[in-house]
């Protein structure tokens, strides 16, 4: 009797066991189909924020473009001028060729004069189709800095060459991997905004060094100078002093944003009589 009650006692404990183990595999099972579940909705949240990025990126590049088009916009009329003073030289020269057939002479330093002309119009339609396109993503080569900037200086000339002498010290800088039309975006914002801040006439100096290893951009100005207030703000996206007219508010956070791209910073120093922004980027 006794051997009979241990073992019903032993099937019992079984029985029990097992049905604890059919609960723990039960359970097992909704976990498992639980964690299936978390991980699908984890697989839809990364394709969200897949999609929020490449939606972000787009938008970046978007931007870039609106201020792109905005500042040429604010340098159209100088733009105009500089491409109107050559071509009607070179009608003018056209004109007086006519009676200088007869004097071959002549009538070839007519031509050198406007084929000077219209080699200058050719040069600043080039520099401004290269500003204005868009940027093909990712896209990097080996740059000169000193070419990319007398590109901008040309298409800045008419409207900086009012308000500033342009001092150039380029110093020897070793070819740099970049986006030339993105880097041309922010040398031409800083010279824009250089001018911009000088009341009365002044000067602007652009130089080029190389400093602890990497390129080194300088763009200054002799102009008022900007407020502290100001200063802690200046790369915020849409801060701007200025009229809608003469800016987006976008200019120096955008180039901030591509300098950092670059893996490079920007920095500035101001006081009244001198603004200078800094741009380090690196060689390799």
């Amino acid at each position: 009797m006794g051997d009979n009650g241990e073992v019903q006692r032993l099937e019992a404990l079984l029985a029990a066991r097992s049905a604890e183990l059919d609960a723990l595999r039960r359970q097992l099972e909704e976990s498992r189909a639980e964690v299936e579940g978390h991980e699908g909705l984890l697989k839809l949240a990364m394709e969200d924020m897949r999609r929020l990025y490449d939606d972000l990126l787009s938008s970046q590049s978007r931007l870039m473009q609106a201020d792109k088009l905005a500042t040429v916009g604010v340098l159209a009329a100088g733009i105009v001028h500089e491409i109107n003073n050559p071509l009607m030289f070179a009608q003018g020269n056209l004109v007086l060729l006519r009676s200088a057939i007869g004097n071959p002479g002549e009538a070839a330093k007519i031509l050198a004069d406007c084929e000077e002309g219209l080699e200058r119009i050719r040069t600043i339609v080039s520099d401004i189709r290269t500003f204005s396109r868009a940027s093909a993503a990712g896209r990097r080569a080996p740059e000169d800095l000193g070419r990319i900037l007398e590109g901008v200086l040309r298409i800045v000339s008419f409207r900086v060459s009012k308000k500033a002498e342009i001092v150039r010290e380029f110093g020897a800088v070793p070819p740099v991997p970049c986006d030339a039309q993105q880097l041309s975006q922010v040398f031409l914002n800083l010279l824009v905004n250089a001018a911009q801040a000088i009341p009365g006439q002044g000067e602007i100096r652009v130089a080029t060094a190389v400093r602890d290893g990497r390129a080194a951009v300088e763009i200054s100005d002799t102009g008022s100078g900007i407020p502290p207030e100001v200063k802690e703000r200046i790369f915020e996206p849409f801060f701007t002093t200025k009229d809608a007219a003469e800016g987006t508010g976008l200019g120096l956070s955008i180039s901030a944003d591509i300098v950092k791209q670059h893996g490079g910073t920007i920095a500035v120093e101001s006081r009244p009589g001198l603004t200078k922004f800094t741009i380090l980027l690196p060689l390799v």
